[in-house]
């Protein structure tokens, strides 16, 4: 069954859908089927890295941003030309992915770093003024009970009151850690609010933001959640080989016309 029929066209075929569709296609025209089966093989690629940096998830595709069934149904029903159409579509696809790949780290990378430095700022700054407050509360409660912070009334209140001192630095270490987790929410959800998320249709930098603010990475991480040496490898794969895919897609355009 085609994945480019009427009863599919709603539905979303994943890069790996769509190459298992392909390979399982029997047509004359093999060099397309090979082709195909080439460039969406990159557009997993850099599906994988947008997973990664959670753009979004597993169930989305880049390559939902291009026409492909014109080129799909040609072989699905076993002609043995490319319409003038399907041509065009075949570039848009290779010319897409090149823009992808190009401009991956500045409008996608890039982007992510400078909304998560801007918020790791903020939570630092807000941190601080909580720190400072806690300060000024622990401060207050020792003179309250009667004890400065000369070094014999610390002492004493250690000695004489050691379960008041351990459950009083213990609070205030239990409300620094809540205090933090809570400012990091609230500065994250003020940032989204004035968020400009203009990144290519189907990826969501709130999506990739929400990620990074996860209670388990750290604010001073240095690089996005997901970015690493492997997503590295994968966009420089991809950029490497733009050019056999090219030279590819040239040959393919000179051999096949929508001639008779």
């Amino acid at each position: 069954m085609s994945v480019c029929n009427e009863k599919n066209q709603d539905k979303k075929a994943t890069s790996r859908h769509l190459i298992s569709h392909i390979q399982k296609i029997e047509t004359p025209m093999h060099d397309v089927r090979d082709f195909m089966v080439k460039l969406v093989k990159q557009y997993q690629k850099i599906d994988k890295i947008g997973y990664a940096l959670r753009l979004f998830d597993r169930t989305s595709s880049l390559i939902d941003n291009v026409s492909w069934c014109s080129i799909v149904g040609k072989m699905d029903h076993h002609k043995d030309t490319l319409s003038e159409t399907s041509k065009g579509h075949l570039t848009e696809l290779v010319s897409y992915l090149d823009e992808l790949a190009n401009t991956f780290n500045t409008s996608v990378i890039l982007k992510i770093q400078q909304y998560r430095d801007k918020w790791m700022l903020q939570v630092i700054l807000w941190d601080l003024v909580a720190l400072l407050s806690f300060v000024a509360l622990v401060i207050t409660v020792f003179y309250t009970y009667g004890s400065g912070f000369e070094a014999g009334s610390i002492k004493e209140l250690i000695q004489y009151r050691p379960l008041f001192f351990i459950l009083g630095i213990s609070t205030i270490i239990l409300l620094s850690i809540v205090m933090h987790f809570i400012i990091r929410g609230i500065r994250l959800k003020v940032i989204l609010d004035k968020l400009d998320d203009s990144l290519p249709k189907g990826m969501s930098l709130s999506k990739a933001l929400n990620y990074n603010a996860r209670a388990y990475f750290s604010v001073f991480r240095p690089v996005p959640a997901g970015w690493n040496f492997l997503q590295r490898k994968r966009l420089q794969s991809i950029s490497n080989d733009m050019e056999i895919l090219q030279e590819d897609l040239g040959t393919i355009l000179a051999r096949y016309s929508d001639s008779k």
